[in-house]
């Protein structure tokens, strides 16, 4: 598992923020059509839980608008119904 973050466009300086959650099998494959659980995080006060399905690469990409400053990280609660106990750490200052 890997979790990445970028920021693009927006307004009034406020950029969009994307975090792209890649998940893998055991062989590095990509894991396809997985359901993924995500919370993500703003200064440790929870901001958005949502969920979905990862893609052909295995990507789960989660979109937020004129997002706010601060720091982010993000949780994978779960994959395929799945509970984990552990995400990688990560973070990004905005």
């Amino acid at each position: 598992m890997d979790i990445e973050y970028s920021t693009s466009g927006g307004r009034n300086q406020d950029q969009h923020l994307d975090v792209w959650v890649f998940l893998s099998d055991e062989n590095a494959e990509p894991l396809v059509g997985a359901q993924v659980a995500v919370t993500v995080y703003l200064d440790t006060n929870e901001y958005l839980s949502t969920s979905g399905t990862t893609d052909s690469m295995g990507l789960f990409d989660i979109s937020i608008n004129n997002a706010p400053s601060g720091t982010w990280t993000t949780i994978v609660n779960s994959v395929n119904g799945v509970e984990l106990e552990d995400t990688p750490e990560n973070s990004f200052d905005k």
